[in-house]
């Protein structure tokens, strides 16, 4: 909700007797706090939910057009079947063909990164029921919200770890241009694929760590206006 730092701050400020435990009386004194209080701006507990800076909530700000375009071709990308909507069945089905060509990876492990991903990413935390039908305009305003999240770099830093690991299957720590290429060019095309990878390698050493990766994947989530950029190019062109 409000970041590693915010967190730590109002559980600080909650942990009076400094015994590094919060009773239930403490933490609604401090949700109290912030229900009731009206000036104290920078207040931890007024941090609870994350900055002040800005009063708009994620549904109500406006994305562009380009960023919607962005996430039509991921969930193109996961309609296979031209369906107009996503199921978790569909999203584990993907996933199972993609893989299918590549033994060493670990389709168990893969799946529950995609359940993560579906509840979580896609979903908004919501308990959706099973079959579940996410439309496309239901998945670009769900994403919309859970890029404008606070801890979004972080949520996807846990969230693909998973993938990568597969992809680094011998566990070097990165991944090199070649299986990089394997497995990305699929997606944008063998130059785009190229450029994203030497952007991504920022000391030329011909190697991607899983920051790096992140670091493209999370601006790919968020940028809203370089149409042109390489990493907005991963998953093709727009």
């Amino acid at each position: 909700r409000s970041g590693e730092e915010q967190a730590a701050a109002a559980f600080a400020l909650m942990d009076t007797d400094k015994d590094g435990k919060v009773s239930y009386d403490d933490l609604i004194d401090a949700k109290a706090f912030y229900y009731m209080d009206t000036t104290k701006e920078k207040h931890p507990f007024n941090l609870m939910n994350g900055p002040l800076d800005d009063p708009c909530l994620p549904e109500c700000k406006k994305f562009t057009e380009m960023w919607a375009m962005k996430m039509r071709k991921v969930f193109n990308a996961l309609d296979r079947q031209k369906k107009g909507y996503l199921t978790e069945a569909m999203l584990i089905e993907v996933g199972d063909k993609f893989y299918k060509d590549y033994p060493e990876v670990e389709r168990e492990k893969i799946k529950k990164q995609n359940h993560y991903v579906w509840k979580h990413l896609y979903n908004n935390d919501k308990d959706v029921p099973k079959d579940h039908q996410l439309t496309e305009e239901m998945f670009i305003k769900n994403m919309w919200v859970s890029v404008n999240q606070p801890d979004f770099k972080e949520g996807m830093y846990a969230v693909f770890k998973e993938g990568f690991l597969q992809m680094d299957h011998t566990h070097k720590g990165y991944l090199t241009k070649e299986e990089y290429m394997k497995w990305y060019t699929w997606r944008s095309g063998e130059e785009q694929a190229a450029a994203a990878f030497a952007l991504m390698d920022t000391d030329k050493d011909g190697k991607v760590s899983y920051d790096d990766l992140i670091e493209a994947k999370a601006f790919y989530y968020t940028d809203t206006t370089k149409e042109k950029h390489p990493f907005n190019l991963m998953n093709g062109p727009l």
